[in-house]
């Protein structure tokens, strides 16, 4: 996993802290409840509209005796009250099917409610069938596409019926002429301000909904690059499936912290994966800085590459100064001790398996990187015959003589000493 330059790993109240990651990279994008909040916000937000178009056209009834028309939209009234408490309450889909039967019970007692001084003109508000309409669609998006067929049959229905008959509906109670007149433009513009509305509140919910998906993506993608290596990650979503490839030349390198169990027996779990956690982040800056690839960690160990899965000709040259500055690193963590092995050769290197992918290698090259490990010395980095060869005249090395290594003939080991004077890093 590749960690920025800046990733630092703290205990702080008991938990353990990196900067580099992020829980959200690890969390689902909820679009449903971000849906649903903002489906709650628009219930209220039509439901107390409503409340307020009902209280006053309730007012105007009573204050010009219409007390029939008073009745009906004081009901009006109390249901638009029930949805906005229903949206409050949390049961949105009961609250938006009162809403939309509101809607439409609403139109259609204006429409049997007012008079208009000129019949030719018909009864203006049966345009807000096209408004319950599209609005029908915004709150009843999860519901069937039946339900939402029905909703918009008898929208359409209704405008119709209303739109070609308009002349031959009486006014069950009429408002007085004056009202009229200024009903009729008032309902026209605001019934086609609502439908602008409702259609720009659909378009902003599927592009916000559109740009979740995009950053959710790009979320699980830095999850996955940092699962595999980048070239990797390219490669599995490409293929969409797992793979593996050989490499003739590269160099593997095992490093294990000396003594780490037990000094996780005196210590609480916290502290131990704190501890760890920092040392491996520290790791983690100096394999980026020289551009090697981590493989992962097995407890307190950690194993890195050079060579793959890119091809480089300096491979065992940039595994031995990361391992030489791993052991300087060291010093900033107060009796922590450390032994790193190393060998190169051929290896298969990939990503296996149906679930939880992980890229790793394979090969007699990696067991006898780890071998050199476990059979090396404190605070001192142990390497195969092949690698030193690779190494000749840019370090130092020391004869060890042969390692018996389980599984494997006597390998001829060496302890690296450091680069040599007139060499640069």
């Amino acid at each position: 996993m590749k960690e920025s330059a800046s990733s630092r790993a703290s205990l702080r109240g008991g938990r353990v802290e990196n900067d580099s990651f992020h829980p959200a990279m690890l969390r689902e994008p909820d679009l449903g409840s971000a849906r649903r909040e903002r489906l709650i916000r628009f219930i209220t937000i039509a439901g107390t509209a409503l409340a307020i178009v009902e209280m006053a056209w309730t007012l105007v009834f009573i204050l010009t005796g219409g007390w029939l028309g008073a009745l009906v939209r004081g009901s009006s009234l109390l249901v638009a009250i029930g949805v906005i408490v229903l949206a409050k309450r949390g049961q949105v889909r009961l609250a938006a099917h009162m809403l939309v039967w509101l809607c439409l019970c609403a139109v259609w007692s204006v429409i049997l409610v007012l008079e208009y001084p000129d019949p030719t003109l018909g009864r203006s508000a049966h345009v807000w069938f096209v408004a319950v309409l599209i609005g029908t669609y915004f709150v009843l998006l999860d519901s069937s596409s039946w339900t939402r067929a029905l909703y918009a049959t008898l929208c359409i229905a209704s405008f119709m019926l209303v739109a070609l008959g308009s002349h031959a509906i009486p006014a069950l109670a009429p408002v007085p002429h004056a009202v009229g007149r200024w009903a009729f433009p008032a309902t026209i513009v605001a019934a086609l301000a609502t439908s602008i509305l409702l259609l720009q509140l659909f378009v902003a919910d599927i592009v916000e909904a559109e740009a979740r998906l995009d950053r959710a993506n790009a979320r699980l993608e830095d999850l996955l690059e940092n699962m595999l290596p980048r070239s990797v990650a390219q490669r599995l979503r490409q293929e969409g499936k797992t793979f593996a490839d050989g490499y003739s030349q590269c160099s593997i390198l095992f490093a294990d912290i000396v003594g780490f169990t037990a000094l996780s027996e005196r210590l609480p779990p916290e502290a131990v994966v704190a501890k760890l956690n920092a040392i491996f982040s520290r790791f983690d800056e100096l394999a980026e800085a020289r551009g090697l690839e981590k493989i992962k960690t097995i407890g307190d160990a950690y194993m890195i590459a050079a060579g793959i899965p890119e091809p480089r000709v300096d491979h065992a040259t940039a595994l031995a100064d990361f391992a030489l500055d791993a052991i300087a690193a060291l010093r900033e963590f107060d009796g922590i001790h450390l032994r790193i092995g190393i060998n190169s050769g051929p290896v298969v290197a990939g990503v296996i398996g149906r679930r939880r992918f992980l890229y790793d290698l394979w090969g007699d090259a990696v067991n006898v990187a780890e071998r050199m490990e476990e059979y090396g010395v404190p605070d001192r980095v142990q390497v195969t015959r092949a690698t030193r060869d690779l190494l000749l005249g840019e370090f130092d090395f020391e004869p060890r003589g042969k390692v018996a290594v389980r599984g494997h003939h006597d390998v001829e080991a060496y302890l690296l000493l450091g680069r040599r004077l007139n060499t640069s890093r």
